[in-house]
């Protein structure tokens, strides 16, 4: 599975690889759209989320197509998916340490909202080896050592 989707991602044949985000585009005015990240830690409250020094760049390039733009923590369990047209998984750093709650969460989601991200290119990111997988189709990726569970 994993092969396949880096194929569909180095050659553009992905879903993910196709979204434009432009006037032209998908994103007509006023839709609503949550930008997905994580808690600051496992105790924080639900708007206390991971400080990604990138986040405000996606919002602000998402209002200035007249959306409106919330950022969300994905395990939040006030937030009404459906609620939103779509969402867009940005910086869930916890989702490596709780990889079923996560594609869990992205499956439930994808009943209420378009999930952006497909579940198969989110749980295909959860391990690491896909940068072998890229690596292999010719994609550069930055220099990596392997290492085994066993080491």
């Amino acid at each position: 599975m994993g092969e396949s989707v880096a194929r569909e991602v180095a050659g553009g044949a992905h879903p993910a690889a196709g979204v434009v985000v432009s006037e032209a585009g998908w994103v007509p005015n006023r839709h609503r759209i949550a930008v997905v990240g994580c808690r600051n830690d496992p105790s924080a409250a639900d708007e206390d989320l991971y400080p990604d020094a990138d986040l405000p760049l996606l919002p602000s390039a998402l209002e200035a197509l007249d959306a409106d733009v919330t950022a969300v923590a994905w395990d939040d369990d006030t937030m009404d998916w459906a609620g939103v047209d779509a969402a867009v998984v940005r910086s869930t750093w916890d989702s490596v340490d709780r990889p079923r709650e996560f594609l869990d969460w992205a499956r439930r989601a994808t009943a209420h909202t378009l999930l952006l991200n497909p579940v198969a290119a989110l749980a295909w990111n959860l391990d690491k080896a896909y940068l072998r997988e890229l690596h292999d189709l010719g994609v550069p990726i930055v220099p990596t050592s392997w290492v085994s569970a066993a080491s």
